[in-house]
């Protein structure tokens, strides 16, 4: 009978272990790592609405959403929303900056919290661990650079059309004002 909840808990374990090896931020970690960072996790369950954090609030650690939807909010506005699986607040948490948005649940949310105290205090111990995540973190900045870039590009696309758009209407009312000009 004891058997059964060790194998039920390695067992969740294990589908832990691949939900991590699913996020760009535990990639190319070994399963050891993961067993390790996983130990030192805890589980947050988030109420519909209840905010993760607050824009301008300190980095607590970063997090793993397993179930439900995140909305992120800036400046009182919705910006989107995040989905399992995904890290997020590991950028703000390695790089010691206050968080820029607002995060809550738009229903129940079951996360994995990994505290910022504890993950410091790994990242010292253990260069291997520390190493990989940076590597990561890094890998993650430049997609996130990347997708910034083809938004800027889309505003640029979309900045141009208006203005030749706006050119034309010129036109247009400059002829429509010489004509009137003309029949006075």
């Amino acid at each position: 009978m004891e058997n059964k909840p060790k194998l039920a808990a390695k067992n969740q374990e294990q589908q832990l272990v691949q939900r991590l090896l699913q996020l760009p931020l535990f990639a190319h970690m070994g399963g050891k790592q993961l067993q390790v960072l996983l130990k030192l996790s805890r589980t947050l369950a988030l109420e519909p609405e209840e905010s993760l954090w607050l824009e301008g609030d300190a980095p607590r650690g970063f997090y793993m959403l397993l179930n439900g939807h995140l909305a992120v909010w800036e400046r009182g506005k919705e910006i989107g929303q995040i989905a399992p699986i995904s890290s997020l607040g590991e950028v703000e948490m390695l790089a010691t900056m206050r968080h820029d948005d607002e995060v809550n649940g738009v229903g129940k949310c079951l996360l994995l919290e990994f505290p910022r105290d504890i993950v410091e205090d790994l990242l010292v111990k253990s260069s291997d661990i520390c190493q990989r995540l940076c590597r990561n973190v890094v890998f993650l900045l430049s997609l996130r650079l990347q997708k910034a870039n083809e938004r800027v590009s889309g505003i640029a696309h979309d900045k141009r059309e208006l203005e030749e758009r706006i050119h034309e209407a010129e036109i247009e009312l400059n002829d429509l004002n010489m004509i009137r000009r003309m029949r006075s």
